[in-house]
C-alpha cells in the first residue's frame, strides 16, 4: 500500500524528536501496542430481488464480519487496523458480481476477505486530526463521499487526511486520497481503482439568527479524477446550508438547502457542466404516544442527454430509493420528489424502541419529459433484548417502472450487533 512510507516516515520523525531513551520508547511503544482498544462489528443479511425481465429471484443469505484493532496513544500517534469478511451462506443464487450468475438479480455483496482500514493517526495538536493510510471517510449526509455501508463489504480510500476545529465554529477538512476500494471486492474489476482526488470541505456553524435557529454553511470542492473510471472524473464546487429550529415545546423543524456545479475535470473525455439542487425541510413532534418526522424532499441532477451530474464516490443507496435503480444518473437527468414518515415509539419491557420508516418516491427526467416511475420504501427496526445489543431491521422496497428501467422488488432481514 502506497501509504507505508507515509506512515514510516511520520513515526521516524515522532522517534527521532522525543527526547528519551530507547528503553523508554521501546516501553512507551509497548504500553501504546497493548493498552489498546478491540472492536467487532457483525451482520447477518438475507436478501430478496425480484426483477422483471430475469426469470430467477434472487435469494443472497451473507454475514459479514469486520474486526479491528487501535492501539493506545504514543505522543499522539495510534494506529488503527481492521479487517473484513465477507461470506456467502447457502446456494449461490444471485448475482454477485464476480461470479458471473448474469442470469439473476444482482446483490453485490461477493465473498471477500479484505484489510478493511488501515491508518496511522495523529491527534497531538488540540483539535486537529491528522491521517495516513486506508480509512472509512464520510462527509456532510455521503451525498459526494461515503463509505457504503448498506452494503456488506464497506467502501474505503487510501488517502492522507487532515482535519481541525481549531478555529471556534469552525471545522475544515482536506483529503487527498489516491486509492479507492469500492463494494466490489478484490476479484471485481471494478473493486479498485486508483485516484488523484482532492477534497475540501469547510463548514461553519456560528450564524445565531436568534429565534429560527443556528444555521450552518458549508463550502466544498471536490476534484474526483479515477483513473480506472475516467468518465466519472468530475470537478464539483457546491454550497450547503442546514439548520433548525424549535417551533413549541415537543415540535421542531430542520431544513438542508444545498447547491452545486459540475464539470468534466481530469482524464474525464466528456466536456460536460451541470448542476445539483436539493430542498429537504422536515419537520418532528410528539404524538400517539411516540415521536414523528416528516421530511419532503425535492432532488435534481442536470443531464444534457449524453451525460448527467454523477456523485461516483457516494454512499448512493441512501438516496433515490433503496431499490438502486439509479445508481447512475441517466443521461437525461433526473427530478425527484419524495416524502418521508418516520414513528418511533416505545414496546413493553422487556423489548426496546421500535423505529418505523416509510418512503414515497416520484421519479422524473431533468431534460425532457420522461416519467422514470415511482418507488415505496418501508423499513421497522429494533434492538433485541439480549445482553449484547443486536438490532433486527426488515427493509422492502417496490420500484415501478414507467419509462426507464424495469420492475423491482427487494426485500432485507439483517441482523447487526457491534462492540
Amino acid at each position: 500500500m502506497r501509504t507505508l512510507p507515509v506512515i514510516s516516515l511520520i513515526a521516524s520523525i515522532a522517534i527521532l524528536a522525543t527526547p528519551a531513551t530507547a528503553s523508554d520508547i521501546l516501553r512507551e511503544l509497548t504500553d501504546a501496542a497493548m493498552g489498546g482498544r478491540p472492536s467487532a462489528d457483525l451482520r447477518y443479511r438475507y436478501e430478496f430481488v425480484e426483477q422483471d425481465g430475469l426469470d430467477n429471484d434472487a435469494h443472497a443469505s451473507t454475514v459479514r464480519a469486520r474486526l479491528g484493532y487501535e492501539t493506545g496513544r504514543f505522543h499522539g500517534f495510534a494506529v488503527n487496523l481492521q479487517g473484513e469478511i465477507v461470506q456467502r451462506l447457502g446456494p449461490e443464487k444471485f448475482n454477485d458480481t464476480t461470479n458471473g450468475r448474469a442470469d439473476f438479480p444482482v446483490v453485490a455483496d461477493p465473498n471477500d476477505v479484505d484489510l478493511n482500514q488501515a491508518y496511522l493517526v495523529y491527534d497531538g495538536v488540540t483539535a486537529t486530526r491528522l491521517s495516513a493510510g486506508r480509512e472509512r471517510l464520510v462527509i456532510d449526509d455521503q451525498r459526494f463521499i461515503g463509505d457504503v455501508g448498506f452494503r456488506q463489504n464497506q467502501q474505503t480510500f487510501d488517502a492522507v487526511s487532515a482535519t481541525t476545529s481549531a478555529i471556534p465554529d469552525v471545522r475544515a477538512r482536506y483529503h487527498y486520497i489516491f486509492g479507492v476500494n469500492r463494494i466490489f471486492g478484490n476479484d471485481n474489476p471494478r473493486g479498485n481503482t486508483s485516484a488523484e482526488t482532492h477534497v475540501l470541505n469547510l463548514h461553519y456553524r456560528g450564524i445565531d439568527l436568534g429565534p429560527v435557529g443556528r444555521l450552518g454553511v458549508t463550502g466544498y470542492g471536490y476534484l474526483i479524477d479515477l483513473d480506472d473510471a475516467p468518465s466519472s472524473s468530475n470537478q464539483t464546487y457546491g454550497l450547503r446550508l442546514t439548520g433548525s429550529t424549535t417551533l413549541g415545546s415537543d415540535t421542531s423543524l430542520a431544513y438542508v438547502l444545498e447547491a452545486a456545479h459540475q464539470a468534466d475535470y481530469g482524464g474525464n473525455p466528456n466536456d460536460f457542466s451541470g448542476r445539483y439542487v436539493i430542498a429537504k425541510p422536515s419537520l418532528f413532534t410528539s404524538v400517539l404516544g411516540g415521536d414523528i418526522g416528516v421530511t419532503l424532499s425535492y432532488e435534481r441532477l442536470e443531464g444534457d442527454g449524453t451525460t448527467a451530474f454523477q456523485t461516483p464516490l457516494a454512499t448512493l443507496h441512501k438516496f433515490q430509493g433503496w431499490a438502486d435503480i439509479f445508481l447512475n444518473t441517466p443521461p437525461d437527468g433526473i427530478e425527484q420528489y419524495s416524502v418521508q414518515l418516520g414513528y418511533t415509539t416505545d414496546l413493553p419491557d422487556p423489548f426496546n424502541a421500535i423505529e418505523l420508516q416509510a418512503f414515497y418516491f416520484d421519479f422524473n427526467a431533468e431534460n425532457g419529459d420522461a416519467d422514470y416511475g415511482t418507488e415505496i420504501d418501508l423499513e421497522a427496526s429494533t434492538r433485541l433484548p439480549f445482553r449484547q445489543p443486536v438490532r433486527l431491521t426488515v427493509r422492502f422496497a417496490d420500484y415501478q417502472a414507467e419509462d426507464f428501467s424495469v420492475d423491482t422488488r427487494k426485500l432485507w432481514l439483517m441482523l447487526s450487533t457491534r462492540f
